[in-house]
């Protein structure tokens, strides 16, 4: 009898351990070649190419980057990358600056998004707003869609 009280115990200590540390989840995970953590622990630097991968589907590859932990923003540049898996877009751009507590991504100079198979946006900056899944070009945009053959300039 007490070898199945002592297990009863064991059982809900593990258990209860497992439920606490399910709920500890953050909120980009870092696969890089260099990574300096700087100001306890608040800035991440990366360099020399990597990947972030945020809880939300957000995907962003890039040759530099600085996370500021206590204010929750990313700012990544030389050939960035960024693929929304849930909404099913792709990002190209220069530099970008993510605010992940908005929920947006800042892009600047050259940036190019795909989206739909075949459907391509080209301006100097975007701003994409994940929650409500609006994309914002401005400067030189130009829009195409090769499926139903057609250019916009803006």
């Amino acid at each position: 009898m007490k070898n199945k009280i002592y297990n009863f115990f064991i059982i809900i200590f593990i258990s209860s351990f497992f439920s606490l540390t399910s709920y500890s989840i953050e909120q980009f995970n870092f696969d890089v070649t260099n990574i300096e953590i700087l100001e306890n622990g608040n800035l991440f630097k990366g360099t020399d190419k990597g990947i972030i991968k945020s809880d939300n589907g957000i995907i962003i590859n890039a040759d530099n980057f600085e996370y500021n932990h206590a204010l929750n923003i990313l700012n990544a540049n030389g050939n960035v990358k960024i693929e929304d898996t849930v909404q099913d877009y792709i990002i190209f751009a220069e530099d970008i600056t993510y605010l992940k507590n908005q929920e947006k991504i800042l892009t600047k100079n050259n940036s190019r998004a795909i989206y739909q198979k075949g459907k391509t946006i080209n301006a100097n900056n975007f701003e994409y707003n994940k929650k409500l899944n609006i994309l914002n070009a401005n400067g030189n945009v130009k829009i195409e869609d090769n499926v139903q053959d057609y250019v916009i300039f803006a």
